[in-house]
């Protein structure tokens, strides 16, 4: 049986106020080529289907958009919900969607709800976890029992099952020994239930995971984070976003093949001094990918965002970041003893662009400072 696995589509959000519904369409128009391509059985959608409760309405035409071309496919589709989404609107036409193949879980039930497929080899079941809040394991955990314990129960309320046994689970799962690559994109939950150990997840020959937007691996091949369809923060530049294609033979999991997204414009980082980074903008000329810009001048042009708008229409983010050696602290020394306003001032205009009033201004800069201090009542006024 071949299964294609996604997760963290995130329909309709915004990046720094662009719109990005444009590369999200691109994006799922890309898994329905691989889908035509690849011939998987199952395609496993593993939450964060929309970016909030409330999705705007070209996210939920897109979705809806998308679960029709999958209907057309000669393939299943399961999908489970996730922290960002709201259950009731994601599960909404969720017994019509089983008659075209579409299984969606966005409730936590118990019994667990589970989809039973054949392939040649025989029957895998596919165990649909959607994002369990503390709520949650409240509402089935006994007195005494650990949070462990009960999603254990959970798991096992699904009965017995002596064929390939694969899951879907949208939560923060942690290996046994070292660390999970995490990325600015992904938001924290606060008062969740925090990670989870994957040894929960033995039994299974896949778990199809959700949740942590960098691709990666839990422990062992069998266990992977699909990870987000586009990079949604700058922390993400240098990851590839890929889809675990899996195959799974007699005796369980055979291979786990990555299949790398290409998106429709590329998340880049540009860093330099204005003169270099205009320099290389000509000569590669208008681009739509977006950019996250750090300016090393210590004095940049206040009209820099402005110009690095005419190459970088995208630009998502400008930060100025001054050299190590143009950079200054406030010393305890200075801090405890008392100082005129126009010594604070000075250090403060140091500190924030690495070079001194009177060597910016010749000195004038200074004054218009005492001037603006004697306008407000004069030193006493102010301290």
């Amino acid at each position: 049986m071949k299964l294609l696995a996604v997760s963290d589509l995130h329909l309709g959000r915004r990046q720094h106020e662009f719109d990005l519904i444009e590369d999200q369409k691109h994006a799922l128009k890309t898994i329905i080529k691989i889908c035509l391509q690849k011939k998987p059985d199952v395609l496993l959608i593993a939450g964060d289907v929309y970016d909030s409760a409330l999705p705007p309405r070209d996210a939920v035409s897109l979705l809806d958009d998308f679960l029709f071309e999958l209907a057309s496919l000669p393939l299943k589709v399961l999908m489970i919900s996730g922290n960002h989404d709201s259950r009731e609107r994601l599960n909404y036409g969720g017994r019509l969607f089983e008659d075209s193949g579409i299984y969606i879980a966005a409730e936590v039930e118990f019994p667990v709800k589970t989809v039973t497929l054949s392939d040649e080899y025989g029957s895998v079941r596919f165990t649909l976890l959607p994002y369990l809040r503390p709520a949650d394991i409240r509402r089935f955990s006994e007195d005494s029992e650990t949070v462990p314990d009960t999603l254990m129960k959970i798991l096992n309320s699904a009965g017995e099952f002596s064929g390939r046994e694969v899951i879907l689970s949208h939560q923060f799962w942690l290996p046994l020994s070292g660390d999970i690559v995490r990325c600015d994109s992904e938001t924290p939950t606060v008062g969740g239930l925090g990670g989870l150990p994957v040894s929960l997840l033995e039994r299974y020959c896949y778990a199809a995971l959700g949740h942590i937007h960098t691709p990666q691996s839990v422990g062992r091949s069998g266990v992977r984070y699909s990870g987000s369809i586009l990079k949604y923060s700058a922390s993400e530049v240098h990851s590839e976003k890929s889809l675990p294609f899996v195959t799974l033979g007699k005796n369980g999991l055979e291979d786990v093949e990555l299949i790398r997204i290409e998106p429709l414009r590329q998340v880049r980082r540009i860093k330099g001094p204005l003169d270099e980074l205009f320099a290389a903008a000509e000569r590669e000329g208008v681009s739509e990918d977006y950019i996250y810009s750090v300016i090393t001048d210590p004095m940049p042009d206040p009209n820099a965002r402005q110009r690095l708008l005419r190459f970088y229409p995208n630009l998502m983010e400008m930060k100025i970041e001054l050299p190590d050696n143009e950079r200054t602290e406030f010393s305890s020394e200075a801090v405890t003893r008392k100082r005129a306003i126009s010594e604070w001032f000075d250090e403060f205009y140091l500190k924030q662009n690495g070079i001194s009033l009177e060597d910016s201004f010749g000195g004038s800069g200074a004054e218009v400072i005492n001037k603006a201090v004697e306008a407000a009542g004069g030193e006493e006024a102010l301290l």
